[in-house]
């Protein structure tokens, strides 16, 4: 003879499960939102300022050559009247110089 299921665990008990499985279910789906919501190159104005800084003070032909690009991205990095949040940016870009040349060197926008 079987039981219902009600008769063998306590309803207290099978309702507290669902309140947890409900939390639990609801707290990964926001941390999947979290993760899956891309962070876009428009969102950093800092980022954008000083790439289009540099493109400013290069000519078209240097625009093109990736090692003119770094060598302009560690001109404009040196400079001593940059702001703390520049400077910042430029922490992070100097080791990844020829990466962040490559985009430039297409005439990729700066916003992209």
């Amino acid at each position: 003879d079987v039981l219902p299921v009600s008769q063998v665990i306590p309803f207290s008990t099978l309702n507290s499960n669902r309140i947890i499985m409900k939390t639990f279910f609801l707290l990964c789906a926001t941390a999947m939102l979290m993760i899956a919501t891309p962070a876009f190159a428009g969102d950093c104005e800092v980022c954008i300022k000083v790439i289009d800084d540099v493109r400013e003070n290069m000519t078209k032909t240097e625009s093109k050559d990736k090692p003119s690009i770094e060598a302009a991205l560690g001109k404009y990095c040196k400079k001593k009247d940059n702001g703390p949040r520049e400077r910042k940016i430029c922490y992070y870009i100097d080791p990844i110089k020829r990466d962040v040349a490559h985009p430039i060197s297409l005439g990729i926008p700066s916003k992209k």
